[in-house]
């Protein structure tokens, strides 16, 4: 009977690994909100977005809302980061928190995205048309964290 479990458990564990993987990818546009996603501040960047418990203050409240606890110098704290993508995108960030009381905080987060200058392109003008347009995206949230 042992024998059978631990030949069981092999063939499990080297057949698990083998999975069914389609050949093309079939949820485009399944999400409207996926610039919501990219990193905000230089350390969270660096860090591969493992910020959840190593940030510390306004700039890691939209990777875990309770780092807003940390402000400790003054009563409130800012925050603006600013990341330049290929094409001309840019993300801008720019964050508010500040102590309410000895246990309290509150803060506030603008998330921005704009596309740039692109070109309009038809079916019948595949080049372009001449005309330009651009894509902004904006995100406002709301915080609240309490010592306890």
């Amino acid at each position: 009977m042992k024998g059978l479990v631990y030949i069981l458990t092999i063939l499990s564990l080297a057949l698990g690994q083998y999975r069914s993987t389609p050949d093309e990818v079939n949820k485009v546009a399944t999400s409207a909100g996926n610039w919501l996603k990219l990193e905000t501040g230089t350390r969270a960047i660096a860090m591969s977005g493992a910020h959840v418990a190593a940030g510390r203050g306004v700039s890691a409240i939209p990777y875990n809302p309770a780092n807003a606890a940390f402000i400790k110098t003054y009563n409130y704290e800012t925050f603006y980061s600013k990341s330049w993508y290929l094409a001309g995108i840019s993300h801008n960030v720019l964050g508010y928190s500040m102590k309410i009381s000895p246990t309290d905080f509150i803060g506030l987060h603008l998330f921005y995205l704009n596309s740039g200058d692109m070109e309009i392109t038809t079916e019948e003008s595949p080049n372009g048309t001449g005309d330009m347009f651009n894509v902004a995206n904006y995100c406002l949230r709301a915080n609240y964290a309490k010592v306890v």
